[in-house]
């Protein structure tokens, strides 16, 4: 019994560690406006993440062609929602990147949706998109902490707690607009928008971070 103090008392001081892993991921959000007779004038959010393979491997970080399943989600000022799977395949020209291998590069992709919808009948879209990009490959580990501390002489200890991570990144990490427009066919209702927004490059990551188990 007496062994087991050490590792009672160990549980009560040290941080819980908690695995993660993030694939390699592409996130697009934007706004854009509806068209189509079943809701005029509102305006939807396009908010998707994909999964993209090609962007791990450093072989390909200069290619010309991008493909990715994802998922995605677009709520309406209206209250309405439509949500589903969609397949992406593009192409991409990037331009002359520098020594540290970042650059810019523009490219167009199409997607092919099955949309879910919360007040008409589900049904197939297609997205027809335009992106410009700043990347740069991302390799190696990292560390870091964050530490919660108040500014607020009548709040001195944060609500939050302090964590540390540590773990190892490989792939394509950036960040740049687009433009889009976007046909579905739900039901009997014609629905689309034009808009544009934020992309986002995540490389693949995989670690550890460690929360207190008491503040």
């Amino acid at each position: 019994m007496n062994r087991l103090w050490p590792l009672a008392f160990l549980g009560l001081s040290a941080c819980v560690p908690l695995p993660f892993g993030i694939p390699p991921t592409k996130i697009e959000a934007g706004v854009a406006a509806r068209l189509g007779d079943d809701e005029p004038g509102a305006a939807t959010f396009p908010l998707r993440a994909s999964f993209h393979l090609l962007q791990a491997f450093l072989e390909q970080h200069e290619r010309s062609f991008d493909v990715g399943p994802g998922w995605g989600v677009y709520p309406t000022t209206s209250g309405s929602l439509t949500h589903g799977p969609f397949l992406e395949a593009g192409w991409l020209h990037p331009t002359k990147f520098g020594e540290d291998g970042s650059g810019w590069r523009f490219g167009v992709n199409g997607k092919g949706h099955y949309l879910f919808a919360s007040d008409l009948d589900s049904g197939f879209g297609v997205t027809l998109q335009a992106t410009m990009e700043w990347t740069s490959f991302v390799t190696g580990p990292f560390a870091e902490c964050t530490v919660n501390s108040s500014s607020d002489p009548y709040e001195p200890e944060p609500s939050g707690k302090d964590s540390c991570s540590i773990g190892v990144s490989e792939g394509e990490g950036g960040i740049g607009f687009f433009v889009e427009t976007s046909y579905a066919k739900l039901g009997g209702a014609d629905v689309g928008w034009v808009g544009g927004g934020l992309v986002f490059r995540i490389p693949m990551s995989v670690g550890i971070v460690f929360v207190p188990l008491w503040d």
